[in-house]
């Protein structure tokens, strides 16, 4: 009798030890989905990361755009859609079409061809924030012709440093380019941002994480960063 009691008790202690670990491991997973599509990412974030991808088009990608992009005839803007994948802590870039332009019949396809050239077989590195298996898109517009005072322009821009100030813009780089990526509001709706994620997904069957943002995006322009309020020195191109 002794013996049946024992190992009833065991079997109770046993089944209580798996019903805890499952209940933990259901707590685990699912914290880390509540938490990533409630956080935004902060102004400094958003500003470092377009530096960042800046000090790579005007240290790779300028050099080699520079006397093709002269050629291009007008006034004007045209803006891009770069698709790069991850390779070995780099974002190797992969793909390159037009958003937009307000060029003149002809000269946006010579800007894209320019363009391609200029980009073709370069990479820019990852941040610590972002993992492996995903593409980073990029929509950034450029300027025709490229200023005069260029150098001055993304001279400032690098230096700008932000601590605080409101990150509510319809302007990324303080010449009017929309933000085309995407984070989750905490009433779980997808919006439009400078910084974010490449799409947006959203999944009313699924009451964890109903909303999503998917993969790395980025929008701006070569000679400024994101339009800066509460107090903070906004950075504007100039014609």
């Amino acid at each position: 009798m002794r013996r049946t009691y024992l190992i009833a008790a065991v079997s109770l202690l046993l089944s209580a030890l798996i019903l805890a670990h499952s209940q933990t491991s259901r707590r685990t997973t699912q914290t880390p989905q509540t938490r990533a599509t409630a956080q935004p990412l902060t102004i400094d974030r958003v500003v470092s990361t377009q530096q960042r991808i800046n000090r790579y088009f005007h240290g790779d990608v300028m050099p080699r755009l520079q006397k093709c992009w002269s050629t291009v005839r007008g006034q004007g803007t045209i803006a891009f859609e770069y698709t790069y994948i991850e390779a070995k802590g780099r974002w190797l870039f992969s793909r390159l079409q037009t958003q937009e332009s307000t060029l003149a019949n002809g000269q946006d396809s010579l800007a894209l061809k320019c363009m391609l050239n200029a980009v073709g077989g370069t990479s820019f590195p990852t941040d610590v924030s972002e993992g492996s298996g995903n593409t980073f898109v990029l929509n950034w517009k450029w300027p025709v012709p490229l200023p005069a005072n260029a150098g001055e322009l993304a001279s400032k821009m690098f230096a700008i440093r932000v601590s605080n100030g409101a990150g509510e813009t319809d302007d990324c780089d303080g010449s009017g380019t929309h933000p085309k990526c995407y984070t989750c509001t905490l009433e779980h709706a997808c919006k439009k941002v400078c910084v974010g994620g490449a799409k947006c997904i959203l999944d009313s069957n699924n009451p964890q994480s109903p909303c999503a943002a998917q993969g790395y995006c980025a929008s701006g322009g070569p000679f400024g960063i994101i339009a800066i309020t509460s107090g903070v020195p906004q950075l504007r191109r100039q014609p």
